[in-house]
């Protein structure tokens, strides 16, 4: 991948140009003021202009939600001052060193927080703009520190979801609950009070540390970018502060859910080719120390990760660890390094590109200033130093790895040609159990056990499979009684079928008829897991009434392309790493003959079991499989065809899903 230094830095500071353009200090007038440093209680409909003034060290509650002014202004806080709205907020918020609840959403608006204030926000902060400027949905700086509960939203021209600036030698801490989604549609930006345009750009999030700072980002859900031009997940730039005086590293740390980017075009700078899409870009200039966890994938439709460490004086550490894949449809891992103090680590279970060399590795030119050449020996110490993490269920022990941990999460890993030993631990006959690796493939020893290498690119997920036929047994028996004629002698037929399903469990299956009802009822063995699974589908006169039943012990078990039980049983450690509940009562669905249905999870007392919030439940199955439950605040299943996230979704009877456009 090609990239011009002068395009680079370019971008770097339109990026953060644009972020300091977005936020300016509003108008004092036409304000409701509140500064007499004591505590004051209003409603909302009572403030005048709909926007908050708040300064001398003064305590403001508004009851209710809060409008705007004719500016699009709703909340100026400063001089240790807080407001507190119990409602939603529906304009710009600037937070000057002070304090800022909001007990809702926030919509319409930026929320800008800096000189060490604090904002928190219980829901959303969703920004819709269609003009052709750029804007931010959240900025913070100065060592301030952001809370938001739900999701991030940017919709506009140009723009980045949350910015974050910390120039001190403090901490700055910023918690996002939810999900950073950036929707940009423009080519050309306009610059404020300017007659020139720049190249428009989409950012998820955007970090800048200086000498001496930590910046602590946590981010719950995913990051989720779409644009035109200039279009990165994840962006991060370690720089000197202004005078140079302080050489302490900068020190930013990073988690999330997962990183998506899509950008349709490139730029084209006549002395090379910019590809400005890219999942994570990181640039460093200074002594600095880059953290970044992701508890999922790193998607890109160009760059997976891009790291330049730009300085060849001074000792950068960076190091990237994601849970699932690396994909990128160019290379997928891209290095920079303008010296060998510089040390990139790396860990992922997969990596993949459509691009041949999936990795690479440059070097500043002894010839040519400020041009990066390709170190083939870099390229090749980097591939043999990833860490590719070894997936595996409960029935696996590996020899070889090396075990690290994560957010209190356990992984083992190993370097691609490394050799792995596999024991098969399951009660009875391990003989029987074959070993499935995923990308590898493992060959039988002498001894029982298995052993596999790691493959290029990683990709290594080792399960334990029974070697059992697929039989069917089928026993049909009838009686009736031979001394009588009556003619309501019993009847019955059963049929047993035992099948190994693809993730090695053993699923013995008894299905009944009698009358009108049909029972089916399964015994699943899956590694050291025993658990039981029943359907009865009962005709009644108008429709047909289902019940379903799981019982017994799943703690630990592993299902392919889902996740793993949890310890107690309880949750669902899904692949990507976020968690889901497992139904803990029996499922109810009613379906009558003319094409309604209903249906519910209920407890042991008969009664709905509902939360008051929309929830996902997964079931053991009689297939021997985890089936996922979608019902919505009352309880009851979702049903038929919905609109989720801009997504038509169709959901069957039980709430399972059966189709998304």
């Amino acid at each position: 991948m090609k990239r011009s230094k002068k395009s680079l830095f370019n971008a770097i500071l339109v990026g953060f140009l644009s972020a300091s353009m977005v936020f300016t200090t509003p108008m004092a007038s036409f304000a409701e003021y509140f500064d007499t440093g004591e505590k004051v209680t209003v409603d909302a409909s009572d403030i005048h202009d709909n926007y908050v003034n708040a300064s001398n060290d003064t305590d403001v509650t508004v009851n209710g939600s809060l409008s705007r002014n004719d500016d699009g202004e709703s909340i100026f806080v400063r001089d240790d001052s807080s407001v507190t709205v119990k409602g939603n907020v529906d304009g710009d918020i600037i937070n000057q060193g002070g304090t800022v609840s909001v007990d809702g959403n926030v919509t319409n608006g930026n929320v800008a927080n800096k000189e060490e204030g604090t904002v928190n926000i219980s829901g959303d902060v969703t920004v819709k703009r269609d003009d052709d400027y750029s804007h931010a949905a959240v900025s913070n700086r100065d060592a301030a520190h952001t809370k938001i509960d739900g999701n991030v939203k940017l919709d506009a021209n140009s723009g980045t979801g949350v910015i974050i600036s910390n120039r001190t030698e403090k901490i700055s801490n910023i918690d996002i609950g939810g999900n950073i989604d950036i929707n940009t549609s423009g080519l050309v930006s306009k610059i404020e009070d300017e007659e020139e345009s720049e190249p428009a750009y989409a950012e998820g999030v955007f970090i800048n540390g200086t000498n001496g700072s930590e910046t602590n980002v946590n981010i719950g859900g995913k990051i989720d970018v779409k644009g035109k031009l200039d279009t990165d997940g994840l962006s991060i730039l370690a720089s000197e502060d202004h005078d140079k005086t302080n050489q302490d590293k900068v020190k930013i740390n990073v988690v999330s859910g997962g990183v998506t980017v899509s950008g349709s075009q490139a730029l084209d700078e006549g002395d090379g080719s910019y590809y400005p899409t890219t999942g994570i870009k990181i640039v460093s200039t200074t002594n600095s120390d880059i953290n970044v966890v992701i508890k999922g994938d790193v998607k890109s439709n160009n760059s997976g990760i891009w790291i330049l460490n730009d300085d060849k004086d001074s000792e950068t550490n960076t190091n990237i660890f994601v849970t699932g894949s690396i994909e990128a449809e160019d290379t997928a891992i891209d290095v920079d390094n303008a010296s060998n103090k510089n040390k990139v680590t790396i860990t992922a279970w997969k990596i993949k590109s459509t691009n041949e060399d999936t990795i690479n590795v440059g070097k500043k030119s002894d010839t040519k200033e400020n041009t990066s050449v390709y170190d083939e020996q870099g390229t090749k110490d980097l591939a043999s130093n990833i860490n590719y993490i070894i997936r595996h269920d409960g029935t696996i022990q590996l020899e070889g790895t090396r075990k690290t941990s994560v957010d209190g999460q356990e992984f083992e890993t190993a370097h691609e040609k490394e050799k792995l030993t596999i024991h098969v631990k399951v009660d009875g006959d391990a003989s029987k159990y074959k070993v499935e690796a995923g990308s590898a493939t493992a060959t039988k020893n002498a001894d029982g056990s298995w052993t596999l290498i790691v493959p290029k690119n990683g990709g290594v997920d080792i399960r334990a499979v029974l070697m059992a036929i697929e039989e069917n047994k089928t026993q049909s028996s009838s009686s009736s009684s031979s001394s009588s004629s009556r003619s309501h002698s019993s009847s019955g037929n059963n049929a047993t079928t035992t099948t190994t399903t693809s993730d090695g469990a053993t699923v013995q299956t008894t299905v009944s008829n009698s009358g009108t009802a049909n029972l089916t009822s399964a015994v699943i063995t899956l590694g050291s897991a025993n658990a039981q699974a029943s359907t009865a589908v009962n005709q009644v006169s108008g429709g047909t009434v289902t019940f379903k039943k799981a019982s017994g012990n799943l703690a630990g078990a592993s299902f392919k392309g889902v996740g793993q039980i949890s310890a107690d049983g309880t949750m669902l450690v899904k692949e990507d790493g976020t968690t889901a509940k497992m139904a803990t009562g029996m499922l109810l669905s009613i379906q009558s003959d003319d094409g309604n249905s209903m249906g519910c999870f209920v407890d042991a007392t008969g009664n709905i079991i509902a939360t008051g919030s929309y929830e996902v439940y997964y079931m053991l199955g009689t297939d021997g499989k985890l089936h996922a439950h979608f019902v919505n605040p009352n309880g009851y299943f979702l049903k038929g065809v919905q609109t989720i996230n801009g997504q038509i979704v169709t959901f069957n009877a039980e709430g399972e899903m059966v189709g998304v456009q």
